[in-house]
């Protein structure tokens, strides 16, 4: 009787199951070889595909991080005609605005240029009317 792929993972995920200190054990020993190879093709393909693995780590961060997506990310940039939300600038030499989020509940408020954003997590108390604004309009305080 030939083997099917699917009755060849149905085969593995039953060795699996009644044998998982081997099969841990065998996917640690694999990757342990392997390891320098995993490492160069992805070091390879993250030169090659610089724009795509730059993209991918600013999803996983955005996600990760603070909740939201890419999409979620432009659409408040949008929102805000691309400027900073209490500095009315737009980002300088190129850079992208910061989520700025309340580190206690993790809620994301709005993006900010990093000097602003740099400004707001010194503050103790809002110190500037337009941060103070900001803060009470966001529900920061």
């Amino acid at each position: 009787m030939a083997r099917t792929p699917e009755k060849s993972r149905e085969y593995q995920a039953a060795y699996r199951e009644r044998n998982p200190e081997k099969s841990r054990e065998a996917v640690r020993a694999w990757r342990q070889k392997n390891r320098d190879k995993d490492r160069a093709a992805a070091k390879r393909w993250a030169r090659e595909h610089s724009e795509e693995a730059y993209a991918a780590r600013r999803a996983y961060r955005y996600l990760s991080k603070y909740g939201i997506t890419i999409e979620q990310y432009e659409a408040m940039l949008s929102s805000q005609n691309g400027v900073c939300a209490i500095c009315n600038q737009p980002p300088k030499n190129g850079r992208k605005l910061s989520i700025d989020h309340n580190h206690d509940t993790r809620q994301v408020r709005a993006l900010l240029c990093v000097s602003c954003n740099t400004g707001v997590g010194y503050f103790e108390r809002p110190i500037s009317m337009a941060i103070q604004e900001y803060l009470e309009r966001h529900n920061g305080l």
